[in-house]
């Protein structure tokens, strides 16, 4: 995994990292002899993952709906509770009859719990082909094509579960709230099942949910990219290049609206759009691009400053002062950006940046310092001044 490094955040990374060696070292003592004896340091090394996930944007709430998928699918009011119920009203199991598939039918009727791992759905799943094999359901009519019906429903949740390896996050979920201040009865559970030599059989699917997730906050991270990219170009081309009317229009048509709100480039025929990026490799050199043409702006800051401007930029909740603030915190605007190319760049006049507080404090008391300490020089060279800081006034 460390192709992750530089795709996600380094605390982030590094975590991942040590949880990867860690759960490494437990399974090939697993392996080797049924036990692992690094229960302490796999629980520390998951609540650091996890405690670094969770700052990823949505990664808690992306965590919580894969660790409680299994249980939301089989839930009362989906699917997979429809076909069960139907099937088992659809075929009763007798005391008289609890022989074969029907000893198997009725196991599964008196379950009264929901199922919370995809491996629960699985073992469900075969059970019920295997009560299919028999002719005992063929008794009843209808009830076949009821308990088929409930076999489409595990697969369904199956395919589902699979992709996002919700066993493994079900145990880092509750393996990281166990180390909270009142832990849930279920999280405590969790805890004294892995530092047992048993919980050496979850160690495999923990280090399967890391590395998904670790993937899906790279491409949840890339996705933002190339979201605000485009708006990341166009307000450094704005402030670098105030000027160039091609790329101010373009900047105005599709990829960056004036009061932060981001919008779709139009299909319109009589209004040229941006190529879409076609492959990878010129996705990248277009980010490459991007990155470049900022670093002039932001004097070589991370990508991470870059977002964290964008998001100001993209918010419609902040006032033009509180924007101007976050960017300058992130992102220091130089002092020759004046007053007007600011208010292109954020789709104001003029005068609404100078009246911002952050105009005010920054720009009027710099201005006035930088013309007393040219004058002093040209006082000092006997030579008349000659003002190059660029006026708003002269504008």
């Amino acid at each position: 995994m460390n192709g992750l490094q530089g795709r996600i955040p380094h605390a982030l990374a590094t975590a991942h990292g040590t949880l990867s060696a860690t759960l490494d070292e437990g399974i090939k003592n697993y392996e080797a002899n049924l036990r692992f004896g690094n229960a302490d340091d796999v629980c520390r090394a998951v609540e650091r993952f996890v405690g670094a996930f969770h700052q990823h944007r949505g990664g808690r709430d992306e965590l919580r709906r894969r660790a409680m998928l299994v249980e939301t699918r089989c839930g009362a009011g989906g699917e997979y509770e429809a076909a069960r119920a139907a099937a088992l009203q659809a075929y009763r199991v007798t005391p008289q009859r609890l022989s074969g598939s029907n000893l198997t039918i009725g196991g599964l009727a008196e379950a009264t719990t929901t199922p919370r791992y995809l491996s629960e759905v699985t073992r469900e799943r075969e059970q019920i082909e295997r009560a299919l094999q028999d002719d005992a359901l063929n008794a009843t009519p209808g009830a076949r094509e009821a308990y088929r019906s409930w076999v489409i429903a595990c697969r369904e949740v199956q395919r589902e579960a699979d992709a996002l390896e919700v066993d493994g996050c079900w145990w880092l979920l509750h393996v990281h709230e166990s180390g909270e201040h009142e832990p849930t009865e279920t999280a405590e559970v969790a805890r004294a099942i892995t530092h047992s030599d048993i919980g050496g059989a979850n160690l495999d699917t923990m280090k399967a949910a890391a590395d998904s997730l670790a993937n899906w906050a790279a491409e949840s991270r890339a996705d933002r990219f190339n979201g605000i990219g485009q708006t990341l170009e166009a307000l450094a081309e704005r402030l670098l290049n105030p000027g160039n009317s091609d790329a101010i229009a373009e900047a105005d048509r599709g990829f960056y609206r004036p009061g932060g709100e981001p919008v779709e480039a139009t299909s319109d025929t009589s209004t040229p759009t941006k190529p879409k990026r076609s492959t990878e490799r010129g996705e990248g050199r277009e980010q490459s691009a991007a990155r470049g043409l900022l670093s002039i702006y932001t004097n070589g800051l991370s990508d991470d400053r870059f977002e964290q401007a964008a998001i100001v930029l993209l918010s419609v909740e902040l006032t033009l002062d509180q924007k101007l603030w976050k960017i300058d915190a992130a992102m220091p605007i130089p002092s020759n950006v004046s007053a007007a190319k600011l208010g292109k760049a954020l789709g104001k006049s003029k005068t609404a940046i100078q009246n911002t507080s952050w105009y005010i404090q920054n720009r009027k008391g710099e201005r006035e310092n930088e013309i007393g300490r040219r004058r002093e020089k040209h006082r000092e060279r006997g030579t008349q001044p000659e003002s190059d800081f660029v006026s708003d006034d002269e504008e």
